[in-house]
């Protein structure tokens, strides 16, 4: 179980963060993650949300939820694939924000899933809701400019299929399909 606990209480980011590093050393792999409500600190840090890397699946079940602990952040990504990430990807269960319960004021940054000059990653079968920002923002990275009002698709593509992106404060999913992302 690597100490991730799923039980709505607990923290669960460092655990999870370090599952995804043991799976991607040994070459990468499939991570299931069983029903339950599992904790995370998305306040933007080096350490901060579900940090994906290379070869890395995760497969939730469908009443899996991943809950962003209520913060003030006027920036926070839940779940995030860095520039570095290729060949990753998540599907099923929930990502909820913490709208209703950020206790913050100003920023309009707490993202869902952000996907940062990441390559080769699939987002599938999710419910994501709730969010401060948007439930995906993509974006090319360091190197590249934000494209406001369209997706800034990374160089070998993003797949995404089945998202239902409702109730964030922000808009409502900034991310708006582009010829090279597929919606399925």
């Amino acid at each position: 179980d690597y100490g991730v606990l799923g039980d709505g209480i607990t923290d669960d980011t460092a655990a999870i963060n370090n599952l995804i590093t043991t799976v991607s050393n040994a070459g990468g792999g499939v991570i299931f993650m069983p029903a339950g409500t599992y904790m995370i600190n998305a306040v933007y840090s080096a350490s901060s949300g579900i940090m994906f890397k290379n070869n890395v699946f995760i497969e939730m079940d469908p009443e899996a939820t991943i809950k962003v602990i209520p913060n003030s952040a006027a920036v926070y990504y839940t779940v995030r694939f860095p520039d570095t990430c290729t060949n990753a990807g998540i599907s099923g269960g929930k990502i909820l924000g913490d709208v209703g319960y950020h206790t913050g004021t100003s920023g309009e940054w707490g993202i869902g899933i952000y996907v940062s000059g990441a390559t080769d990653i699939y987002i599938s079968d999710m419910d994501i809701s709730y969010c401060w920002g948007d439930g995906i923002d993509i974006y090319r990275g360091t190197a590249g400019a934000r494209q406001p009002g369209a997706v800034c698709v990374p160089r070998r593509g993003v797949q995404r299929a089945r998202l239902p992106l409702r109730a964030h404060r922000a808009r409502a999913g900034a991310s708006a399909p582009s010829r090279r992302t597929g919606l399925h």
